[in-house]
């Protein structure tokens, strides 16, 4: 099965996640990408935070169902914010923000993430990040296709709630094998820039799947 996955993929699907971006080098990071004939790539802000409150209750009061449930919320969530819908995730329901809106703090929510933890359209989140309080809006629900390697999130924040929040940018990008030395130079000049090889990780699974 996983081969048969890996099988239907596009051959540009992206074969490498970049994490620990400082936001103060994303502009030479796509210097680099251009420079050295890399595809373009979305720097994509990422926060991290701890779920605070739903509905102004304190999620250590509420009472939730299963361990999936438990860990969403005793673990740092990643956040992020994106002015428009990228094109591997779908609306299933509510609306997702414009330019001509009230611009209020509004987050769109993965659906698992959603149905596990009980949340629905109109719902309040309080997230405490670096140790101020953010509370927004569930406007939207959202279908991900976490198989597109892509940047995804479950919670995606309005523009103007996590904007000025100090954070670090991620992207994924498809590498050609003669283009991998170019890597190596990434990391030179951007030591605090992690590589992960989706390619080896995948590699790494099928070998355990034959063997276990």
């Amino acid at each position: 099965l996983l081969r048969d996955w890996r099988a239907s993929l596009p051959d540009d699907a992206p074969n490498y996640f970049m994490i620990n971006i400082r936001p103060d080098e994303g502009d030479a990071v796509r210097a680099f990408f251009r420079e050295r004939g890399l595809p373009p790539t979305e720097l994509v802000p990422l926060v991290r935070a701890r779920l605070t409150a739903i509905n102004d209750v304190p999620v250590d009061r509420i009472r939730f169902q299963g361990d999936r449930a438990q860990d969403f919320v005793e673990r740092e969530a990643n956040l992020t914010w994106a002015r428009t819908l990228r094109d591997d995730n779908r609306l299933i329901s509510g609306a997702w923000w414009t330019d001509g809106d009230d611009g209020s703090p509004r987050v769109s929510v993965e659906q698992e993430y959603a149905e596990r933890l009980g949340l629905k359209l109109g719902d309040t989140v309080t997230y405490d990040v670096a140790g101020e309080p953010i509370t927004a809006a569930i406007t939207s629900l959202r279908e991900v296709r976490w198989d597109s390697f892509q940047p995804n999130f479950f919670m995606v924040f309005s523009p103007g709630v996590l904007d000025d929040v100090t954070g670090t940018l991620i992207t994924s990008v498809h590498v050609e094998p003669g283009q991998r030395p170019a890597l190596v130079d990434l990391v030179r000049q951007f030591p605090e820039v992690t590589i992960i090889d989706i390619d080896a990780l995948l590699e790494r699974v099928d070998g355990i799947l034959l063997t276990g």
